[in-house]
């Protein structure tokens, strides 16, 4: 595990090219400010403040249950009691106070507020909408539709390779998808809003925002009728607003183009990547940092911010320590001696690691697709199975690059693509299986990017996966929008196919661990609650638990059933305590060899789960134990970079991830944070990635 030592800082002309998109931020740690301090008297109460001050004061809820008070400016109104406010001594007040300064710089491109504080700031100049520039001569869609240049901003805290402390404004820049014009004016383009949600605008601290009303039900008039709602079952259209989510931008082109569409969407696509490539966006990052300098040079009450001129170099003193990891050699036989680094060239040249005692060797596997898509998807399946002649990634398919016999494959379709069709098709699957005495190894199942939105027993490939499951069938999803006629899907067919030979308990290959204690166990903690709608309550939880071993094997998988809240926590400790009781004695564990438990998430840690692995840890009376809990984090605000970076070639005449920092890089940006690159120029699939 390479956090377990410390970064080796990298040296040579290698080392001198990356960047981090921050800049360093600092104030004198010896400033002194006037404050105000107060009890916290409730969230009301402290919104209420924050709303009569929101021009005038930073307003702090701090630890103790008081609120803290700060003006702007010297000669400001004081509120509550006398406070004396030494900012070396108060980060979380600098911190803010740096943020509050950045949002009233930007006043007047009037940013909103995103998660954490977060600024977002979406560009309204003509030519920062990217959608404008693909609709074809004499089309136009209504304003404020449309996929704009934006800007995100926020304040952290990182550890430069001095271990000091410091804060940095970290600048994302992207595109953002608009959709501000009301349902009524998409209406007049010819959009049907049936089945899509809905938001509606409501006051809060900072003004106001869009909150999700509901789900268009049928239209009379120009009132839209709601199901899976709140309070409000009826909307006017000209108070209603879509969500602005890619699905939504591309039904709205689809209304307002026609024929059009799909090449107005390519065209979109194609543009974002030119415009965003790894250079472009870097130079915008850049100016930004520069428009910084512009800005008035007091945080508050005349105290001065710092700003360092550019973002942080690798070739500077104060970029944090750092190392690439390399590519470990992967294992293809059980004595070690068939390795490869590349794990396609190791399957293609050697085969999976368990190939000599994978069974059966010819599987059974259902297909669930969209009947409109049937032919589309059975091809796929047959490239799927068989391989692309020519392709650099998967010219030899599934069955050939697993050592399997050819599968026997039936396909089921749905009416629609509802999830009661779905449902009906999965039914029919299973009726297949029984009538022939046989049971499906695997399913694949064909779903939409749009699946995304839906909950629970709405969601067509959640309703599928969990029937299939309750049969002990394994099932394995792939997007029409990734495999539809015209996409490039090489390193599609290579990953489902991967990803389903690892699901029938197959070992494509193992990492190489130099083990230096007994068993070392990575536990993936996952949970849900299951709900019908997006807006009703959510009172069933599911708790998930996977175990591999540290050299990549699979081991076992756990779930709770569906627990009110309350019986939440003693039903996922059951299920841990199973789930390692079944591995110790798999493994033969004794009392007195060193054991390592990893545990981790994909989200935040939720406060039961981490009393759970406790209440596990001291239940399992291991006497050599250690543990950690691992957060993996994918919506961050950073980005790394490296000017000198080409791409690497995607096509005859294109190039992917210029500018991209490489597959390994990893940053330490504090004590316990770490910012890792999962992927080079190389593991892109294409140049449109960015």
């Amino acid at each position: 595990h390479p956090a377990s030592r410390p970064p080796v800082p990298q040296t040579g002309t290698h080392s001198r090219k990356y960047r981090l998109n921050a800049v360093l931020a600092s104030v004198p740690s010896g400033a002194v400010l006037a404050g105000g301090r107060q009890p916290y008297q409730g969230e009301d109460s402290l919104r209420a403040l924050r709303e009569r001050l929101r021009s005038t004061h930073l307003v702090k809820r701090s630890r103790g249950d008081v609120v803290d008070c700060v003006a702007y400016a010297r000669d400001g109104e004081l509120i509550g009691e006398p406070l004396e406010i030494r900012l070396g001594a108060r980060p979380d007040i600098a911190q803010n106070l740096i943020r509050e300064w950045l949002a009233r710089s930007l006043e007047k491109y009037q940013p909103r507020r995103g998660k954490g504080g977060a600024l977002q700031y979406v560009s309204q100049r003509p030519e920062a909408n990217l959608l404008a520039e693909c609709l074809p001569a004499g089309l136009s869609l209504p304003p404020g539709v449309g996929r704009r240049i934006a800007a995100d901003f926020d304040v952290r805290r990182i550890r430069g390779a001095s271990g000091e402390t410091r804060f940095v404004i970290v600048v994302d820049v992207r595109t953002r998808i608009t959709i501000d014009c009301s349902v009524a004016e998409l209406l007049r383009i010819g959009l049907n809003p049936r089945g899509l949600y809905v938001q509606r605008t409501v006051a809060t601290d900072h003004g106001s925002s869009r909150r999700l009303a509901g789900r268009v039900r049928l239209i009379e008039g120009d009132t839209l009728v709601l199901e899976d709602c709140g309070d409000v079952d009826r909307l006017s259209a000209g108070e209603a607003w879509l969500e602005s989510r890619k699905e939504n931008l591309e039904r709205v082109i689809r209304a307002g183009t026609g024929v059009h569409a799909e090449k107005v969407i390519a065209s979109l696509q194609s543009l974002v990547a030119e415009r965003l490539g790894g250079r472009a966006r870097l130079r915008l990052v850049d100016e930004w940092v520069v428009a910084f300098h512009r800005f008035p040079p007091e945080v508050a009450q005349d105290v001065p911010l710092r700003l360092d001129t550019s973002v942080l170099r690798a070739d500077g003193k104060r970029f944090p320590a750092y190392e690439v990891l390399e590519r470990p050699q992967l294992m293809f036989d059980v004595g070690r001696t068939k390795t490869e680094s590349w794990n396609q060239g190791g399957l293609d040249r050697h085969g999976p690691y368990n190939f000599e005692r994978f069974a059966p060797r010819r599987l059974q596997i259902a297909v669930v697709c969209q009947a409109s898509r049937q032919g589309a998807v059975e091809q796929f399946v047959q490239q799927l199975l068989d391989g692309i002649p020519g392709s650099k990634y998967a010219e030899k398919g599934f069955v050939r690059r697993y050592q399997l016999e050819r599968p026997v494959i039936r396909t089921f379709t749905c009416a629609s693509p509802a999830a009661r069709d779905y449902r009906a098709a999965v039914a029919a699957a299973i009726d297949d299986a029984t009538t022939r005495n046989e049971r499906w190894n695997l399913a694949l199942i064909q779903t939409d990017e749009a699946f995304h939105a839906f909950r629970g027993d709405e969601n067509p490939y959640l309703v599928t996966k969990a029937l299939f499951l309750t049969h002990q069938v394994p099932t394995q999803a792939f997007e029409w929008e990734s495999i539809r006629p015209g996409v490039g899907i090489d390193a599609t067919v290579n990953n489902i196919g991967l990803a389903a030979y690892a699901k029938v308990n197959g070992i494509p290959w193992l990492l190489p661990v130099h083990q230096t204690i007994a068993h070392e166990l990575v536990v993936g903690l996952g949970s849900y609650e299951a709900s019908t709608s997006r807006l009703g309550g959510r009172e069933r939880y599911i708790g998930v638990t996977t175990v591999f071993s540290a050299d990549g094997r699979y081991m076992l998988e756990s779930r709770t059933p569906a627990t009110p809240a309350d019986d939440y926590l003693p039903a996922l400790l059951s299920s841990l305590e199973r789930v390692i009781g079944e591995v110790r004695r798999m493994e033969g564990w004794t009392e007195d060899q060193p054991v390592r438990l990893i545990f981790h998430v994909f989200k935040d840690f939720n406060q039961k789960e981490i009393e759970a692995v406790r209440q596990l840890m001291a239940r399992l009376q291991l006497a050599h134990a250690d543990f950690a809990y691992l957060h993996l984090v994918e919506d961050h605000p950073f980005m790394l970079f490296d000017p000198e970076e080409g791409g690497a070639q995607a096509g005859r005449s294109r190039r992917k991830g210029a500018a991209a920092a490489p597959r390994g890089l990893r940053v330490d940006l504090g004590r316990n944070e770490a910012l890792l690159c999962l992927k080079g120029p190389r593991e892109l699939r294409q140049a449109t990635d960015g």
